[in-house]
């Protein structure tokens, strides 16, 4: 008396599967339009950040984003400086929280070493210019 297509099961999770994908794909769009200020709470998600860092996508505005997601410069310079000095940022802020039990600064010594082997900047002492 009462017989279910099995098929219809199946239709359904489709157009479920196809709707989302739709709206994901929509979302991941409108986030590299963030810049304009309806679209900037998109910003504001993890996975979103996540998925334009894969992208290589950088978030210009002449406001900052909501957040600011901070990490190291990897093995080769721990710092993250050299690749703020490749762009030509104006402003630099440096943290150096690397193990330095003798306090050498070890780590801002390899990465001026580098900054001048490739001509990036200079650097000097004020009290000795």
């Amino acid at each position: 008396a009462g017989h279910v297509s099995p098929s219809l099961g199946c239709t359904d999770a489709r157009i479920f599967a196809i709707i989302s994908l739709s709206i994901f794909a929509a979302v991941a769009t409108l986030s590299f339009f963030a810049y304009i200020r309806p679209l900037k709470f998109l910003m504001r998600s993890p996975m979103i950040q996540q998925m334009l860092m894969v992208c290589m996508h950088r978030y210009t505005s002449d406001r900052p984003p909501p957040y600011l997601y901070i990490s190291d410069g990897g093995l080769l310079e721990p710092l993250g400086l050299l690749p703020l000095l490749r762009r030509r940022r104006a402003h630099i802020v440096v943290s150096d929280a690397a193990e330095d039990p003798d306090l050498s600064m070890r780590c801002l010594r390899n990465a001026l070493a580098i900054c001048r082997e490739e001509g990036l900047c200079s650097f000097y002492d004020p009290r000795d210019p």
